[in-house]
């Protein structure tokens, strides 16, 4: 079970509770240095414009400043993110005093933010809203902005930071687009105000005929409630800010700048849970916003992020494109806030320092990213804690690693949590949002690579004359540290002590269930290969189709635009129907289908005679394994008399043949393990069919693979 806590707010009385329930109290209108204050001051937008904020957007606020205060109070527990995050994940009960009960208290509001918090916060949150009996004032939160000047009207509000890519964001809209932009800071300390004070004045030189609107936002809390420091729900009270500042300026969207490799923000390894990868601009929390502001402004509501498919190097490069790479040294990347100093405002050691560090080296940019404004070279200096150097090992383990992912589809293999991004990126089938996605991360494999060549060969003298510690980034990514593994025993597997095994020991399955007896399965391999796949991603839903394509990506049942290989040539190309198993039955391909494929025969046919003539084998062999496909696929696809083939509804057709081979497993098991058997056969436990998914009740550490 997940640890659960009741979160009372704005002093409304204690609601009826277990005598045992110890409640978090928050409250906006606290007295200063009390235990359950909230601050919350917003540069006032009422004065120059007169129009004033509805009760609803007031209410959404406080709503955000509570959960976001909530969030801090609560510690998660770290030690147990390498299993499944029972400890992790906190269910949060909210009770908060609203001005439009009745609104809030609807089922598609409360379940449009529940849905969206669920996923960014990485908890479960649940929501009570009762009825303010004396709401505060609007006006006490707001500050008189001094000498702020306002256009008569505002094109675009975005989410401005400091950081480099909301700077670059902020360069490219007033340079390139010549927007009248205004931008909404959330200014959780003091210490940021003269960092931001300087970029603002900045951007203002930039554009002397339409000085952008900068709108500050302090939000904090009492001391005694920052327990916590992930601020996973950070953005959603920046966006929240963002769309009340975009309702005072009777705007209808929103953007975040933020380059795509942090948006997805992939683990850096396979045993780190979703929790600790943050969700800020994920695509799918994109969507969330638009779905809940939609429905506080009654009306459509766009939040996007124009950055998505860039890395941090390419972002830095829309910076010094504009000439603007002076204002590099002045952006505000590190998330150590605690450690920033007047000269020294970056770490130099955190994960956002390290990205900026390398992403400069991969830009050519290095010179405009000053030394002086890092505390700790990365690069060359000792990383005494164990966390730091894990850091920079894991990084830079999983720019090598997307080396040899060749394919899409091996992509979403490795990575699954690419899952909840696919179907929310807007303009593309999840097929094309895959292959946008893969490209994007191997561009960034490249700029890491590419970093750390430059760095080392920067450093070489050091390296030559062995000047350089043993705990450097350096010396951990180009040593071998540590001593030859023991040779392993000479008995079969050496792991008989795990309580839970399932795994593949050459052609045979290896299980133990609740420490058991072992035993071995040689046949229903299909099966249990689908289920291995769901017990090594507890909690996670996938669609028949997706399993299937995750287990077995050479699966001959590929779309018409796998096999074509379409992917940048929108325009050029039919618009083919391209689905990931989610279509109706039908035909296989219609006429211009047909004749789609066979003309792309015969291109391929003439691009093999050029790739020929030029001698390029990687390019003859890609071609001819493309031809390949597109054959059996054409072959697939037709009758005797070269008719489409009449196809069955794809969906059913996936679904029970999951549905089949784990229920014949099943069957097999029980005669092996009943105790295995009933514990898959609960439905709670094991779904299959439409919808797949292993979520025992209490975390399993199952053995999955030769290491454990």
């Amino acid at each position: 079970m997940h640890p659960e806590h009741h979160i009372i707010c704005g002093g409304i009385a204690r609601p009826k509770l277990r005598k045992s329930v110890e409640p978090i109290l928050l409250n906006l209108a606290a007295p200063v240095g009390a235990p359950d204050q909230v601050n919350l001051r917003i540069d006032d937008l009422y004065r120059p414009f007169g129009r004033d904020i509805s009760s609803r957007f007031v209410d959404l606020v406080e709503i955000a400043a509570y959960v976001y205060a909530a969030d801090q109070a609560i510690t998660r527990q770290y030690q147990d993110t390498d299993r499944f995050g029972s400890s992790w994940r906190r269910r949060l009960v909210f009770y908060i005093p609203v001005r439009d009960v009745d609104f809030w208290q609807s089922t598609p509001v409360r379940t449009a933010m529940s849905d969206l918090l669920d996923f960014l916060g990485d908890h479960f949150f649940s929501f009570n809203f009762i009825k303010a009996a004396s709401p505060r004032p609007y006006q006490e939160y707001l500050t008189y902005s001094e000498g702020a000047k306002y256009l008569p009207a505002y094109d675009q509000i975005a989410m401005f930071s400091g950081g480099l890519d909301s700077l670059a964001g902020a360069i490219d809209a007033l340079k390139r687009e010549h927007l009248r932009m205004a931008f909404v800071t959330h200014i959780p300390t003091t210490k940021n105000e003269p960092m931001l004070r300087v970029l603002q004045k900045d951007l203002a030189a930039l554009s002397p005929d339409a000085v952008p609107l900068h709108i500050g936002i302090e939000v904090n809390k009492a001391k005694v409630l920052g327990k916590e420091h992930t601020q996973r729900t950070r953005s959603f009270l920046f966006a929240c800010l963002g769309a009340t500042a975009a309702h005072a300026l009777n705007l209808s969207s929103l953007r975040f700048y933020e380059n795509g490799v942090i948006s997805l923000n992939l683990p850096l390894c396979g045993q780190v849970i979703g929790g600790r990868a943050t969700r800020t601009t994920h695509p799918k929390v994109l969507v969330g916003f638009e779905k809940l502001f939609g429905l506080v402004f009654d009306s459509p509501f766009r939040v996007t992020n124009p950055f998505l498919d860039k890395t941090k190097a390419e972002v830095i490069r829309v910076i010094t494109g504009h000439g603007q790479q002076g204002l590099i040294g002045k952006s505000i990347t590190c998330a150590h806030t605690w450690e920033r100093r007047s000269e020294q405002t970056h770490c130099g050691h955190c994960s956002q320092c390290l990205d900026r560090r390398l992403a400069m080296l991969a830009a050519d940019s290095f010179e405009h990213d000053p030394e002086v404004i890092y505390k700790t070279n990365i690069f060359t200096a000792s990383l005494p804690e164990d966390s730091d150097r894990i850091l920079v090992a894991s990084y830079i383990e999983r720019a090598r690693t997307l080396k040899h992912i060749l394919t899409p589809e091996d992509f979403v293999v490795r990575y699954p949590q690419l899952w909840a991004a696919l179907p929310h990126i807007e303009g593309a089938s999840p097929d094309r949002a895959a292959r946008l996605l893969f490209d994007l991360y191997k561009r960034h494999g490249a700029d890491v690579d590419r970093s750390i060549a430059a760095i080392c060969q920067k450093s070489f003298q050091d390296i030559y004359d062995h000047k350089l510690p043993s705990d450097c980034l350096i010396r951990i990514v180009t040593d071998k540290t540590g001593t030859a593994p023991a040779p392993r025993p000479a008995v079969h597997n050496p792991i008989t002590e795990s309580e839970y095994i399932f795994r593949k020991q050459d052609d045979v399955w290896e299980i133990r269930f609740r420490a058991g007896r072992r035993f071995f399965v040689s046949d229903h391999d299909t099966g249990c290969t689908y289920l291995h796949y769901l017990i090594t991603n507890p909690g996670e839903s996938f669609t028949a189709h997706q399993l299937q394509l995750a287990t077995c990506p050479s699966d001959p049942a590929a779309t018409l635009e796998e096999v074509m290989g379409n992917d940048s040539q929108d325009d050029e190309k039919p618009n083919l129907d391209v689905n990931l198993g989610l279509s109706d039955g039908g035909i296989a391909l219609d006429a211009q289908g047909i004749k789609d494929v066979q003309n792309r025969l015969v291109e391929i046919d003439e691009e093999l005679i050029d790739a020929e003539k030029m001698d390029d084998t990687d390019e003859v062999n890609r071609l001819t394994a493309q031809k390949k496909r597109i054959e059996a696929y054409l072959r697939s696809s037709l009758n005797n008399k070269g008719e489409a083939r009449k196809l069955q509804d794809p969906v059913k057709r996936k679904n029970d043949a999951v549905s089949a081979s784990l229920r014949r497993l099943i069957i097999a098991l029980r005669k092996k393990d009943k105790l295995l058997a009933d514990h898959l056969t609960d439905k709670d436990i094991l779904c299959y069919g439409a919808e797949n998914i292993y979520r025992p009740s209490e975390p399993i550490d199952w053995a999955t693979s030769d290491s454990g």
